[in-house]
């Protein structure tokens, strides 16, 4: 009998042994898994901060694509694709809230005809930049210079719209509560767009 509760003394330290040896063994995998993580994590910020600095507009561009960082990691198409997103959606707002803008009652119909060519010039934008997104889809392709080029081309072309559009509203006497309310948004688009373009050059290096 003695030598059984002895026996059983004895599995039961060695199992209480064994789950000690396993629990510090996984720790240092734990530690050393959560430092990888991090490591890569400040990598993709730092090749984010990299990428931006060589733009237009470097504090804006970080602000833009830092959130994407861990989606981007180190790729210059994740990078592209990243820069479209967030221009095409800041650029599909600004273009809701022009159009609201100029449906407004009591609008002088100098300021109504101005808004409106911009809500167009900004819809077009909206259009050109989802044109620019399709081509960037198809980059793997044979023809990749030709779509890097579409890319560039449909890119350039929501920047011209951008211009267009805040020339207006800047040179057509618009009231002073409408210009602020589009220049803002419009001045950010061509900041993010003309980032984009610089981004999409980078392509080529």
């Amino acid at each position: 009998m003695e030598a059984k509760s002895l026996s059983i003394f004895s599995i039961s330290c060695l199992s209480i042994l064994l789950l000690l040896l396993m629990i510090t063994n996984m720790e240092p995998v734990s530690s050393t898994a959560t430092a990888t993580t991090k490591a890569s994590s400040t990598s993709y910020i730092t090749y984010v901060q990299t990428a931006c600095s060589s733009t237009t507009y470097p504090e804006d561009c970080y602000n833009s694509l830092s959130s994407y960082a861990s989606t981007i990691k180190a790729n210059p198409q994740k990078l592209c694709k990243a820069a479209l997103t967030v221009t095409l959606k800041a650029t599909k707002n600004a273009s809701a809230v022009i159009k609201s803008l100029s449906k407004m009652k009591g609008l002088p119909p100098g300021d109504s005809a101005v808004i409106k060519d911009c809500a167009d010039n900004v819809k077009d934008s909206v259009d050109r930049l989802k044109q620019s997104l399709k081509a960037l889809k198809n980059l793997r392709g044979y023809d990749r210079e030709f779509q890097l080029a579409n890319m560039k081309t449909w890119a350039s072309a929501a920047l011209t719209d951008h211009i267009t559009c805040a020339d207006a509203i800047n040179d057509g006497n618009v009231s002073s509560s409408v210009n602020r309310k589009i220049n803002t948004r419009i001045r950010y688009l061509e900041r993010l767009t003309s980032n984009l373009l610089a981004i999409l050059n980078s392509l080529n290096h």
